[in-house]
């Protein structure tokens, strides 16, 4: 890295990373790509003011910083600031030994958290009061640098996060496929690895594209992977889950959430083509292992009988169709992010170390856009998809709702995030809103804040949330 002197022109929206975008169907980005997008709503305040720090979400294969804009966070005394990290093969191939040791992507964010401690004062910022918040793989992600030696080092020895989403794991073991693909030999680690860095990304990106095991293209081929023990400066070495169940987290308090109709990710894709039903309906057991991401960690020998058993479950035997669209959302809920949910607010719950750790909430309010309408490319209202409370609050679509009980909700959101960042207490309008309790260390049932609309706001709780036990009983993670 080489330091530079001159003027650069910050007013303009920095460029993504390369990638295929799912929603418009187009390669889009570029290899020189590892911004930071920074809000502040002033330049010289009185007192240093509280930073919030989001990573975007997007399967570790699209989306960027860039597309999510701050405007409505300005209302209020904090800096925002937005990452951009290598995606897909570029962010997270791994040759399973030293020679590319996996999760670039990962290390990306450590490197922005790094530049955001050491220059944030300039916009502002404090550097000793940082929020890391993040939405579906970027919710991942915050949780990973939870467990990463890197982000212990660098910036979040102090701060809180707000993440929310899926943990999303895979092994690396598709990368001589993708060699091949494009023309590399595999038989040496090196030889592979230079001869990848001699393609162009475009090429890269279109033979990602030929891996797909579907249509429906809204997951990523290569994910985040525990690294070689003898990689130099790892993210981690460690499986997150086993990690994580081994209590190597660091003592944090965090918040996590989910909405009422998070299988609309990517269920909502499904509407997009009268014949994507029908076809997963004829494939259900071959596309089954994909979707409800048990590939890599089920033998093969059980995918079959999982994949009846998840149909017997929840569609009652019916077959996929129009008509069962609302189950198979419901299952497609359940099966990942719910499940995850439940085991992080356990994972994280209350500690010596960390004794006021709030709830996570779960987010039911439907409000004038959603995200699944990106995916279906209609306006059909399907209910609260994935990420819709994200992006009521971080403005991502080219929309503005004008509707008074929208606007009462945005503000809401933001009075919770922004008082979490300035003071680590979440904050809801008090006249509507019960106090945040504690989860606490001992609890059969999990209890959650659900937040259904500006003026209904509640805690509730249940014994088996997300139906844990049946998603238990068939043996993956």
């Amino acid at each position: 890295m080489q330091p530079w002197t001159g003027i650069w022109n910050s007013t303009r929206i920095t460029a993504a990373c390369l990638q295929f975008d799912p929603a418009i169907d187009k390669i889009i980005g570029s290899e020189d790509c590892l911004f930071v997008n920074v809000h502040t709503p002033k330049l010289n305040p009185s007192a240093l003011l509280p930073v919030v720090i989001f990573i975007h979400g997007g399967s570790f294969v699209f989306g960027a910083g860039g597309q999510y804009d701050g405007f409505y966070m300005m209302d209020r005394d904090v800096v925002l600031v937005t990452v951009n990290y290598r995606l897909g093969p570029f962010g997270f191939l791994r040759t399973g030994d030293t020679v590319i040791p996996g999760n670039t992507g990962l290390k990306d964010q450590s490197f922005a958290l790094k530049w955001v401690r050491d220059n944030i004062k300039v916009f502002g910022g404090n550097p000793e009061s940082v929020t890391l918040t993040g939405c579906s793989a970027g919710a991942a992600s915050v949780h990973y640098h939870y467990l990463s030696p890197l982000s212990k080092e660098e910036s979040l020895s102090v701060g809180q996060r707000l993440p929310r989403g899926r943990i999303l794991l895979s092994p690396c073991k598709k990368l001589k496929k993708l060699a091949s693909l494009v023309g590399c030999a595999t038989l040496n680690s090196r030889d592979m690895a230079e001869c990848l860095r001699s393609r162009p990304g475009e090429m890269i990106v279109n033979a990602q594209f030929e891996m797909f095991y579907w249509r429906v293209k809204w997951y990523s081929i290569f994910t985040p992977t525990a690294e070689d023990p003898n990689t130099i400066n790892p993210f981690f070495t460690h499986h997150p889950y086993i990690a994580s169940q081994a209590g190597a987290m660091q003592h944090l308090p965090l918040i996590a959430s989910v909405t009422s109709e998070e299988g609309l990710y990517p269920a909502a894709a499904y509407q997009k083509d009268p014949t994507i039903l029908p076809e997963l309906e004829a494939r259900w057991e071959e596309l089954a292992v994909n979707i409800f991401g048990f590939n890599d960690t089920l033998p093969f020998s059980m995918r079959s009988s999982v994949a009846s058993r998840i149909k017997q479950q929840y569609l009652d035997g019916r077959p996929v169709c129009q008509d069962t669209f609302d189950d198979l959302v419901r299952v497609r809920k359940l099966s990942g992010i719910v499940c995850s949910l439940r085991r992080l607010a356990n994972w994280h719950k209350y500690t010596p170390l960390n004794p006021a750790n709030p709830p996570p909430y779960r987010f039911s309010y439907s409000w004038q856009y959603s995200f699944s309408n990106v995916m279906a490319r209609n306006y059909e209202n399907y209910g609260v998809c994935h990420s819709d409370d994200v992006i009521l609050v971080l403005k991502y679509l080219p929309t503005e709702t004008t509707c008074p009980e929208d606007l009462q909700m945005r503000a809401a959101l933001l009075d919770m995030i922004c008082s979490y960042a300035t003071t680590g207490v979440p904050k809801l309008p008090t006249q509507i809103a019960p106090k945040w309790i504690k989860v606490k260390p001992v609890q059969e049932e999990l209890s959650y804040m659900e937040i259904a609309g500006p003026k209904d706001i509640k805690i509730k709780s249940r014994a088996d949330f997300g139906k844990k036990t049946f998603w238990d009983s068939l043996g993956f993670n």
